[in-house]
């Protein structure tokens, strides 16, 4: 297994400025499909993921490395606690909408409001969420 064939792009600071890093981000690099970078440098420097591996704890915890550019690129979130709907599923949401999402779990008021995201709000169970928190 050639190690470069794990990396498809390269992107250097300007373009990852751009994507949304990190002004002092020297670099970016986008892991090929089936691909993974992982939290600990501990074994193979590159290696491929099976399906018996994917979704565990090593092989889950950091799965970033994909363009959000891409077709069909899809993340997921998992939210519980004081006014989040139990066993509610959403179809689909848009990553820019975790951001408002968060903030309103949280409470932030000085949040912006002009940004591109909005509030999920078919995730917080009838009469919203600063209600159901404040019964408790």
């Amino acid at each position: 297994l050639s190690q470069i064939s794990a990396i498809e792009a390269i992107y250097t600071q300007q373009e990852s400025v751009l994507f949304g890093a990190d002004q002092n981000c020297q670099l970016m690099l986008e892991a090929c499909a089936g691909f993974y970078f992982v939290d600990e440098a501990k074994g193979e420097l590159i290696s491929e993921i099976g399906d018996e591996e994917n979704g565990q704890a090593e092989c889950y915890r950091a799965v970033h490395g994909y363009s959000p550019k891409k077709p069909n690129y899809q993340t997921t979130l998992v939210a519980f606690g004081p006014g989040i709907a139990k066993g509610r599923r959403i179809a689909q949401a848009r990553l820019v909408d975790e951001a408002p999402t968060f903030a309103e779990i949280l409470g932030l008021k000085d949040f912006p409001k002009n940004i591109d995201g909005k509030i999920i709000t078919e995730l917080f169970v009838e009469g919203g969420l600063r209600d159901e928190i404040n019964k408790g």
